[in-house]
């Protein structure tokens, strides 16, 4: 007697590859990539606000710092805000759990004017090294206006260079103020 095989209809054939494929990478839900096994703190965004300063202006730089590990970050994370290289500003934090996140900030007021990189690192302090220190780091560069060059009144119109560029970036900072966070 000559066995039999049974064919099944496509859509449970596709069905049975879609369940392999979830058994294989883990039966992660709602994951695109897997998470890093052990600690994996990273800087996932940088800004500042205003997002075009004019020089000897305060502004507020934030971090936004989450843990994509599987296991908590214990210990003390240090943030620090470097501009063109120069430590501006340090944050501690203890502690993060896996997928925790931590929006944090400093002040620097603006004492520089031209093109500057801002720069946004943390540093896990604990037991548990960092899995992924490749994304320990993220960086922003803008422009510091010259105050000289802008003392008049930040209504656009003006005809000056600057003052036309502050009031443009004005203008999109009210636009993509909700998208920064």
């Amino acid at each position: 007697m000559r066995p039999t095989t049974r064919k099944f209809p496509r859509p449970v054939r596709w069905l049975v590859g879609v369940l392999m494929a979830w058994v294989g990478s883990g039966c992660a839900l709602g994951t695109s990539t897997p998470a890093t096994v052990g600690v994996d703190v990273t800087v996932e965004r940088v800004s500042s606000l205003p997002p075009a300063p004019k020089r000897g202006e305060p502004v507020t730089l934030l971090a936004r710092v989450a843990n994509r590990g599987t296991l908590e970050a214990q210990g003390v994370m240090v943030i620090t805000w470097l501009v063109d290289g120069q430590t501006v500003g340090e944050v501690a934090i203890n502690g993060l759990q896996p997928n925790e996140v931590q929006e944090v900030r400093t002040v620097w007021t603006a004492d520089v004017s031209g093109p500057v990189m801002l720069t946004a690192q943390v540093r896990v302090d604990g037991a548990q090294p960092d899995a992924n220190p490749g994304n320990n780091e993220r960086q922003l560069s803008f422009t510091v206006a010259d105050s000289r060059a802008c003392e008049t009144d930040s209504q656009c119109g003006t005809g000056e260079a600057c003052l036309l560029a502050r009031c443009v970036a004005e203008q999109n900072m009210v636009k993509v103020a909700g998208a920064l966070w």
